[in-house]
């Protein structure tokens, strides 16, 4: 069992309290410990991974459906045939979602 060191209980004339206290003043968080920080980072840092991954699903279906279209001239979605003249407005349609979706507009 790790033995847990409560920071507040250094004492201040190491100024760590002072350092902590700056530290946690100067980085993007309300929060008022070491403890509630870092549970914060790792709750952003899961969002964030989730949303990275989100991306590369949806990004990975956008591009299976422009490859079915080119291979087989047919939507994924509602299995409506294409024509040759059709695919480069598809072709753009993706591409620019996929775009907007890479930049987060």
């Amino acid at each position: 069992m790790a033995h847990r060191v409560d920071v507040l209980t250094i004492p201040s004339s190491t100024g760590a309290k002072a350092r902590i206290s700056q530290g946690l003043n100067d980085a993007d968080t309300d929060c008022k410990t070491i403890e509630a920080a870092v549970v914060e980072a790792e709750e952003e840092h899961s969002f964030r991974q989730g949303s990275i991954t989100s991306q590369g699903a949806v990004q990975q279906f956008y591009q299976s459906i422009l490859k079915k279209a080119k291979d087989s001239h047919v939507c994924m979605g509602c299995d409506r045939g294409f024509s040759d003249a059709e695919l480069p407005d598809l072709e753009r349609y993706v591409s620019i979602f996929l775009l907007q979706l890479l930049d987060g507009t």
